[in-house]
């Protein structure tokens, strides 16, 4: 369960959630000229590139990730094969059964 949640749901869900937050954000920074006191503040156009470079991240961590699995290079792999009428799945050559 925890793969599902960490390789399918994640990845799906994560980008929604920052966006909704995002979207949050900015509609309730009151507009420029109806006053108040949030108005006096200065507007905050620096939330957009920490946005950006926070999903730049988690997509660059994502890709790394994904690159890096698997077997190492120049190993040995045997080819999936049957066995007696049962399919024997690939695997390392110094796993070999």
């Amino acid at each position: 369960m925890l793969r599902v949640l960490l390789t399918i749901l994640l990845p799906v869900a994560l980008p929604l959630v920052l966006y909704f937050f995002y979207v949050k954000m900015v509609r309730s920074r009151p507009a420029p000229g109806q006053g108040g006191a949030a108005a006096e503040e200065p507007s905050n156009t620096l939330m957009p590139w920490i946005a950006l470079g926070l999903a730049t991240l988690l997509l660059a961590g994502m890709l790394s990730l994904w690159l890096v699995r698997g077997v190492p290079p120049g190993t040995e792999l045997i080819a999936p094969h049957m066995e007696n009428g049962e399919i024997v799945p690939s695997h390392r050559l110094d796993q070999a059964q």
